[in-house]
């Protein structure tokens, strides 16, 4: 048998031991990162320097937060542990490459049907409130979700006052950063 046969049969045998040790010790080889601010002294917009953008996930399932490297990981991750059925952001036109983003995670695609609702949050989760300022639920993977924004928590305060699909700019709904909770559905 060939040395780099050996070496990589190995290097098999020690991560599945690894895996089987953190599973057997309660850890998720699958949880999100756990969410962390931007560190103290990293550059701010108001610096006038452009900060690395933010690429989070909220898992609706367990409420769970997650910071991922980039928007694509974040998407990824969420189509490995549910639908990724709605993608948030901190920027007009669907910016994902300076502007931070928020992709909803469900264990379930939405209903057809708007009358019942597949996912209600009385406020916006992490530090999104007011935050979003255009939205998509066109997300490539099958899902069939609209989103209604309310402007403040609890479902109170019109905010676009319609069901969206997806919209590049929410000021024509009136609803740029004024978002404080949602439904999907």
């Amino acid at each position: 048998m060939k040395i780099t046969h050996v070496v990589g049969r190995i290097l098999a045998v020690m991560v599945l031991a690894m895996g089987a040790t953190a599973l057997s010790q309660g850890s998720s080889l699958a949880a999100p990162v756990a969410p962390f601010a931007r560190p103290a002294g990293a550059p701010t917009a108001q610096d006038g320097a452009q900060p690395a953008p933010f690429h989070e996930t909220y898992n609706a399932l367990n409420g769970a937060m997650g910071t991922h490297i980039s928007y694509a990981e974040s998407l990824s991750y969420a189509n490995s542990v549910g639908y990724g059925v709605a993608v948030f952001y901190d920027g007009l036109g669907y910016n994902n490459r300076t502007g931070d983003t928020l992709v909803i995670i469900m264990p379930r695609d939405c209903t057809a049907s708007t009358g019942d609702k597949d996912l209600r949050l009385a406020e916006m989760p992490g530090d999104w409130n007011d935050r979003v300022s255009s939205v998509t639920t066109q997300m490539g993977n099958g899902t069939h979700c609209d989103v209604w924004f309310s402007s403040d928590i609890n479902f109170e305060g019109e905010c676009g006052n319609r069901w969206i699909h997806m919209q590049a700019d929410l000021r024509k709904d009136g609803c740029q950063n004024r978002a404080s909770s949602f439904e999907l559905s």
